[in-house]
């Protein structure tokens, strides 16, 4: 065998063992106030890594051991999204259905594959009508004694009765224990004719 071929054989092995055994770490975090809403998506693969942040500007980054080695920034652009057409809805509607049991496996391949670290959220929120609000906080508080129970959720909720109003933070991390699960389920999930449909269909709607 030539040596180029087993220098690629090896390569390959290599990924698949990573995909194999080394986790992919993933955070998310969320912030919106008044004037800002920020969103930054980090994932860590042993030694590879990437962070996008989006805000007024958006900027991603791909790591190396921890280090920034390429940069790049984009402006946000405000886009008219197409109006959703009877045809397009139509499609969409019977697409769904035959799409179903494909989703699915992918689904139940992640929830197999996936652990979550911890999930915080503190949020202020008020409702344009104040009953909706009160509703909205009475149901918080009488789920809050089972959410004190789970050590990884930590969720914090402040009603706002006088105006409409969201802001807040929620920063959630998340380990995918097999990811080459994850790519092989999804291949294979968009293989399927109507998947690849229901996906082109989606676009359309921006």
């Amino acid at each position: 065998m030539p040596l180029a071929a087993v220098i690629l054989l090896i390569i390959l092995l290599a990924i698949i063992l990573c995909g194999l055994l080394v986790p992919v770490d993933i955070t998310v975090c969320l912030e919106k106030t008044e004037g800002l809403t920020r969103r930054v998506f980090s994932a860590v693969w042993g030694i590879l890594g990437i962070e996008s942040v989006e805000a007024e500007e958006s900027e991603t980054k791909f790591q190396l051991l921890g280090h920034t080695v390429i940069r790049k920034k984009r402006e946000r652009k405000q886009r008219e999204k197409p109006k959703a057409e009877g045809k397009k809805v139509t499609e969409l509607m019977r697409l769904l259905p035959q799409s179903a049991p494909h989703l699915m496996k992918l689904i139940r391949v992640l929830m197999k594959s996936t652990s979550i670290g911890s999930v915080s959220c503190d949020a202020t929120i008020g409702l344009s009508d104040p009953s909706d609000t009160g509703m909205l906080f009475g149901y918080f508080m009488a789920f809050r004694p089972v959410l004190r129970r789970i050590d990884r959720l930590k969720i914090s909720l402040n009603p706002v009765f006088d105006r409409q109003i969201l802001e807040g933070w929620l920063r959630a991390s998340v380990r995918i224990r097999y990811p080459i699960r994850i790519i092989a389920a999804a291949i294979g999930m968009f293989t399927k004719k109507p998947v690849r449909h229901l996906v082109k269909t989606m676009r359309q709607f921006g």
